[in-house]
């Protein structure tokens, strides 16, 4: 009786880890900024099966190519100038993803605007204010894109 009570306390020990190695758990919050590397074998880090990743973004309001059929795509506005000379260019690019069948949910808007070191989109609060109410509000009221 002994030596069962030990291989079931065993057992039980074991499959959770096992099961740990084989499955990996996915989570909406379970992203990845996605900068292209030098070496596409490193993709399938993170686009393999074993990935636990759901989405990711790459500073910019088009997908990356190969990716996109792999993990969601969150589209973003980097800063002012990313939503191009046309009032609403971020908001048709993003509408024109949507209408073509991609699946966009979320948008993410300006990288550290207060931050001109270091990869910061360095935006003057104004500016940043105006151009989130034409570029991004949209998103919200006409697409229900979460913002």
């Amino acid at each position: 009786m002994r030596t069962f009570h030990f291989l079931c306390a065993t057992w039980a020990c074991w499959i959770p880890s096992l099961l740990a190695d084989t499955v990996a758990p996915t989570s909406p919050k379970r992203g990845l900024c996605y900068v292209q590397g030098e070496d596409p074998a490193d993709d399938r880090t993170w686009d393999g099966p074993e990935s636990s990743l759901t989405w990711y973004y790459n500073y910019q309001a088009n997908p990356t190519s190969g990716l996109d059929d792999k993990l969601q795509f969150v589209p973003m506005l980097w800063d002012d100038k990313s939503a191009g000379e046309a009032p609403g260019s971020f908001y048709n690019t993003v509408k024109r993803l949507i209408d073509s069948g991609r699946e966009i949910d979320f948008a993410l808007g300006f990288n550290e605007p207060d931050g001109c070191k270091d990869g910061g989109s360095c935006m003057d609060p104004s500016l940043a204010a105006k151009t989130w109410i034409s570029e991004m509000e949209p998103l919200r009221r006409d697409l229900d894109v979460r913002l």
